[in-house]
């Protein structure tokens, strides 16, 4: 059993030093318009755009189910369906950035 005194030191370093990075912290300027771009790309853009395909592709495949679902603004379907395109464009878009931009 090994104690804090006498485990084995790793042999292999988890980072090499090409992998190391220095950071900086991002001003409030810098954070409060990343915070308007994503709100603007995310909620408007990438949502009215997957919103009207979803809603086309639905009225071809199922017409009944799309009138269903979108058809009467406020009910409980058509707030749960929008609600539901929603998490996958945030999932999709944030995945899709953090993977591109390396977390910056």
């Amino acid at each position: 059993m090994y104690t804090e005194t006498n485990l084995p030191e790793p042999t292999e370093h988890i980072f090499n030093n090409e992998e190391l990075i220095s950071q900086q912290e991002a001003t409030v300027g810098q954070r409060f318009l990343n915070y308007l771009i994503d709100g603007l790309i995310m909620q408007y853009g990438l949502g009215l755009i997957t919103g009207y395909l979803v809603v086309q592709l639905m009225v071809v495949v199922a017409p009944g189910t799309a009138y269903a679902l979108f058809g009467t603004e406020g009910s409980s379907m058509f707030l749960l369906s929008t609600y539901l395109i929603s998490i996958i464009n945030f999932l999709l878009y944030y995945t899709f950035c953090e993977k591109i931009f390396r977390g910056y």
